[in-house]
């Protein structure tokens, strides 16, 4: 063994050599000091220890023992060796603490030099560690914290870090507290994006770190190419590629994806995104349609341990849209490939009137009036519709041309022509393709506008230049029928991304819509979701002057398992106000279902039992989650009390005393007796008569029931809920000054049909300052008949109140419950 010195020694090195001689210094300090620790013996010979200037503290610890020093200590720091771990060169600065620790009677003071190299002993960049102070007192048998701060942002390389805090007592005493830190390297990826004219692609880029579950949105370099920075480890790169015109209007876009790609230390990687070798989505529908709110992206997770990524990029109006195809490993649990999109009729076709037939490739411009019907319009070249181009010419019922000026609003472009009496606007893009403009609600745009981008506006110049132009418009308001269609693809971004809606993969709802004020402006949205998918985006719709019967599909899964899709729809009945909403409970459709549904259908009060109405109780506590209004649809539900003229009250009663006043019972738990009880929950709501809604101005809703502790689990609380079947027209009208009927049932939170024992209407023409009960015939079916007179013009309001058998009651008052004509 070792290396032979002579006859009497060999010399030799390494832990086996060591371990014997700290072992014997450690047991002549223990017989100085028995009453120390292990711990308090280990810190003092690591303090005292003596380091070789060769090395640093990764290759040779604090040094080499040295006894005499470590009997003469009468200080030492808790833990000599103060590790700031590994880290990057981009991580926020760390901060540790260590203690000086004064066994002795008397205190002690220490000034503090700090001496910090880098792993080939060369001085480390000023400022990486900073201790908090220089000097420190620290007081007989007690100690004193130290922070040493250790900035990753300041490392000029990658390799192991060292500082030695050298600590003088005021006697000459040294003790030594050595501090390490690592700088991992960082790995350069260089992303290349080509769009689809072969140049640089604008758009956006997101890394996605599978290890540690972070992630970051970048710009793209203009150039085209783009270096990160990252960490080692396993990444999920998405990229959405811009072609955009030479103003820099997108044109189309291009989803890109590598699932995975393993960074290594010291390993660069490169990874070019060519749009020029993308497959463009395609999406047939029964009818002729074009796409408004559309969304495409990924959806990625290694696993149920790990976290994942939703990488989502929601676009408006008629651009293509392309796929890079790409299959993910097989380490990648979860990858799947979503497409969206609501289709509707096509809003506006446009063509020359020369018997030609030559369409014009019009883009509606958004929130403008939309065009219903037949027009042919003489087109005129307006300049940029400044007042020298208007002057002199005579734009009354015509469709005025304007030029795109950037040094003016393309609004006041068309509020200039709109003012000078045109009929309708066409602005021409005169820097690239087609685009997108909006104007605001405010703006009352009450002609159609569009935009055209500048080759085609550059031919409907030189017509107009050539002699009077007319222009054939056939436009749709109000689609009459709306595909939502919804793709999510396991395992890849396919290469054939080519899909048709049909019956056999679709639901198709006949859907009504309904608002006092027919003139107003409405919308609504609809999105498909995973079950577990949570988050999202969505674009409104908005209804045009009239709200349409409409017919809508719904994607049903042909290449996806229909029982994970979801939809969820929301209706707003006036688009000014987006805190007065409906809401539908998530459906799940199947291939071929078809139902009717009506949105904002009179009776409007506290309605249910549905998926988000929860009345049950479990032991002695009442869980309740009830909504503040609903509509003719039992699974429509809202809050529409959300502002300050926006009135509810919800309280529970126990045996007659109040238990509880409240301005909402969402998902609300309360604790109640274990004996036998009765209940009564009550819902007041009132609203001021707002243009969207003039309805249900007050309601009154209460509920009485009886309940005890469950012998087991969870049970419904016995709540009877109605429901009305009124014939109303769009508007929620009634013909006025006859005798009519509407049906009226009940059912109970469980959805079962109760045994009925009493029913009892009163009827209100004057908002409710008098009653007169009316006739309710029984059919025998668990269904009423209820006889109204209905005044000429107006208001009817209903007053209700049924109980059952088993003790349940309900009582409902909604002011306002519907208009006549």
């Amino acid at each position: 063994m070792g290396t032979t010195v002579n006859d009497y020694y060999t010399s030799a090195n390494g832990t086996s050599m060591a371990t014997p001689h700290v072992s014997g210094a450690a047991a002549i300090l223990r017989q100085r000091h028995p009453d120390w620790s292990a711990d308090q013996i280990k810190q003092v010979l690591i303090d005292t220890a003596v380091a070789n200037s060769r090395y640093i503290a990764y290759q040779q610890g604090g040094g080499r023992v040295d006894i005499s020093k470590a009997l003469d200590a009468n200080v030492y720091s808790s833990p000599a060796v103060v590790s700031m771990g590994a880290r990057f060169a981009d991580s926020q600065p760390i901060v540790k603490t260590y203690n000086y620790v004064n066994p002795s009677d008397s205190a002690i003071t220490l000034n503090l030099a700090m001496t910090a190299t880098t792993e080939d002993l060369t001085a480390a960049p000023s400022g990486m560690f900073k201790l908090n102070q220089s000097v420190v007192t620290v007081p007989a048998h007690g100690s004193s914290a130290m922070n040493v701060t250790f900035n990753p942002a300041l490392s000029v390389k990658d390799g192991d870090y060292q500082a030695v805090v050298k600590a003088t007592s005021s006697d000459g005493k040294i003790i030594n507290t050595t501090i390490g830190a690592t700088i991992q390297d960082l790995v350069d990826l260089t992303i290349n994006e080509i769009n689809r004219d072969g140049k640089p692609a604008a758009g956006d880029i997101v890394w996605f770190n599978h290890d540690t579950g972070t992630g970051k949105q970048v710009v793209p370099n203009s150039s085209g190419k783009t270096k990160l920075s990252l960490q080692p480890g396993r990444y999920a790169i998405t990229s959405t590629l811009q072609t955009n015109d030479v103003a820099g209007n997108p044109q189309n876009y291009t989803l890109a994806s590598v699932p995975m790609i393993e960074l290594k230390s010291k390993e660069n990687q490169e990874i070019t995104f060519d749009a020029r070798l993308a497959k463009e989505v395609k999406v047939t529908t029964p009818k002729e349609s074009e796409k408004h709110g559309w969304k495409m992206g990924i959806r990625e997770r290694i696993d149920k341990n790990h976290f994942g990524m939703d990488y989502m990029r929601n676009f408006y109006g008629e651009r293509h849209a392309y796929v890079l195809p790409v299959k993910a490993p097989n380490e990648v649990g979860q990858y799947e490939f979503n497409f969206h999109s609501r289709y509707y009729a096509p809003a506006i076709k446009a063509t020359y009137d020369d018997n030609k037939n030559v369409s014009i490739p019009l883009v509606p411009v958004g929130f403008a009036h939309k065009l219903d019907g037949d027009k042919t319009l003489q087109a005129v070249n307006v300049g940029v519709a400044l007042p020298a181009d208007l002057s002199g010419i005579d734009i009354h019922g015509k469709l005025a041309v304007v030029t795109r000026d950037l040094k003016q609003n393309p609004r006041d472009q068309i509020k200039a022509v709109m003012g000078a009496g045109a009929a309708g606007v066409i602005v021409v893009n005169n820097l690239g393709g087609m685009y997108n403009l909006g104007v605001y609600t405010i703006d009352n745009v009450v002609i159609p506008a569009y935009t055209l981008g500048q080759s085609d506006g550059e031919v409907l110049f030189n017509r107009i230049a050539n002699g009077p132009t007319w222009i054939n418009l056939h436009g749709i308001a109000n689609s009459p029928y709306l595909y939502n269609y919804a793709s999510m693809i396991n395992g890849e971004i396919p290469d054939n991304p080519v899909d048709a809606v049909t019956k056999e993969n679709s639901a198709v709802v006949k859907a009504h819509y309904r608002r006092p004020n027919g003139w107003l402006k409405s919308g609504d949205w609809a999105v498909a979701l995973r079950k577990d998918e949570g988050g999202f985006y969505a674009t409104l719709d908005k209804f045009e002057e009239k709200t349409p019967d409409r017919e809508e599909w719904y994607s049903t899964g042909n290449k996806t398992d229909s029982k994970s899709m979801r939809w969820l729809h929301f209706y707003y009945p006036d688009v000014s106000d987006i805190t007065h909403v409906m809401k539908d409970a998530y459906r799940i459709y199947s291939p071929g279902d078809e139902k009717e549904e009506t949105w904002m259908g009179a009776a409007n009060a506290p309605t249910g039992p549905n998926v988000n109405t929860w009345a049950y109780r479990e032991g002695d506590t009442l869980n309740l989650n009830m909504n503040d209004f609903g509509d003719s649809e039992p699974e429509h539900y809202g809050w529409f009390y959300s502002n300050s003229k926006d009135k509810v009250t919800w309280r529970l009663y126990q045996d007659g005393i109040l238990r509880s006043q409240l301005a909402d019972q969402g998902q609300r738990k309360f604790t109640v007796s274990q004996n036998p009880a009765t209940y009564k929950i009550t819902a007041d709501t009132s609203h001021p008569e707002w243009f969207g809604f003039t309805l249900a101005t007050t309601t009154s809703t209460a509920w009485t029931f009886k309940s005890q502790r469950p012998t087991e689990g969870q049970e419904n609380l016995a709540l009877l809920w109605p429901r009305y079947n009124i014939g109303l027209d769009d508007e929620n009208k009634a013909k006025g000054g006859i005798t009519d009927h509407f049906d009226l049932s009940f059912v109970t939170q469980s959805g079962a049909t109760p045994d009925i024992k009493g029913v009892e209407v009163a009827v209100s023409t004057d908002d409710g300052n008098t009653w007169s009960n009316t006739k309710v015939d029984d059919r025998k079916d668990g269904h009423y008949k209820v006889w109204v007179k209905n005044p000429d013009s107006g208001y009817v309001s209903l007053r209700i109140k049924a109980w059952d058998a088993n003790g349940s009651q309900i009582e409902q008052t909604i002011i306002k419950t519907y208009a006549v004509r």
